[in-house]
């Protein structure tokens, strides 16, 4: 995992493909919709006898979101609502089960598409979700945001820390020339800034890290961390782009995908599965691994599993 606290810079840029919903220049290709929820505390009524009655069955989860129901289509839960007219879904799943009697209201009928906000619990089959009992209008929790975390450069600092060494030569112009000389090597691996109160530069290559040190600080008066990855930047965003053309209905190498992107921290290809696969995480990787010839990082995507 690196040095200190990470965090991951993802440099992702994909196309979309078929059903896809690609995040273009963002930090990764986004192959489907992640529909928010996180469970909030729950209390039980004050009560003198209190059961508890355990779920028999498939893992359920719950989520939140907008519920839109078209005439002639099943319901969605949408990650996101297109304002057209009729308002239609950007991305979703399909919700099996949907009763707009069991809901109480608190919905709107515009142009004969009904619409409202819901928390749904139920469980998924092949990316669908079935209901296991009757939405609600619970308010989704408030995200909780996590303090930054900061990057630290992988190498050793030099005695007395990273310190600016040339003030001529730490200014935009400087640094701009830096980052577009390290691009240009054929090995270039990738580059993150992170460090306090000074800005490090940490700039990857596969070979030669010596005469890669001495040319970037001929440019770059600041300080600079000069590491060795694996495989190179272009590789990884070859094998990005291969797998995202791979991809059909989500699925690639038995699980279904929720995004890929290049990590430039640790050189490696993220990947965002929906839930663990067959065989777990590293059964996944490598699987990935030897189909795209670049190390792979599988991760599953934090679905709410339903504590009730």
């Amino acid at each position: 995992m690196g040095i200190g606290r990470r965090q991951r810079l993802l440099r992702g840029i994909g196309v979309s493909v078929g059903a896809l919903a690609v995040l273009v220049g963002g930090t990764a290709v986004a192959l489907g919709g992640r529909l928010p929820g996180a469970s909030p505390h729950r209390r039980a009524p004050a009560s003198t006898t209190t059961t508890t009655v355990a779920y028999a069955g498939p893992q359920r989860y719950e989520f939140w979101g907008t519920v839109l129901d078209a005439p002639g289509s099943p319901a969605i839960l949408c990650d996101s609502v297109l304002e057209s007219l009729p308002p239609r879904c950007g991305k979703g799943r399909t919700v099996r089960g949907w009763d707009w009697h069991a809901v109480g209201g608190g919905y709107a009928i515009d142009h004969d598409v009904r619409r409202g906000d819901f928390h749904v619990v139920g469980t998924l089959v092949d990316g669908e979700i079935r209901l296991t009992q009757p939405a609600d209008h619970e308010p989704a929790p408030k995200p909780v945001r996590a303090p930054e975390e900061q990057t630290d450069p992988p190498c050793r600092p030099p005695r007395g820390g990273w310190k600016v060494v040339d003030e001529d030569r730490y200014d935009q112009a400087s640094e701009t020339a830096m980052l577009r000389a390290a691009r240009a090597e054929p090995d270039f691996a990738g580059v993150f800034r992170s460090g306090r109160p000074r800005a490090v530069f940490t700039v990857a290559f596969t070979g030669d890290l010596a005469r890669h040190r001495r040319e970037l600080a001929a440019l770059w008066g600041g300080p600079i961390c000069v590491v060795r990855h694996p495989t190179t930047r272009a590789a990884l965003q070859a094998a990005q782009d291969r797998l995202t053309a791979d991809v059909v209905d989500r699925r690639v190498a038995g699980a279904t995908l929720t995004s890929v992107g290049v990590d430039e921290v640790d050189g490696v290809l993220r990947v965002g599965v929906e839930l663990d696969p067959e065989g777990g995480v590293r059964a996944i990787q490598a699987r990935l691994a030897e189909r795209y010839g670049v190390p792979v990082r599988v991760g599953t995507e934090q679905l709410r599993p339903y504590p009730g």
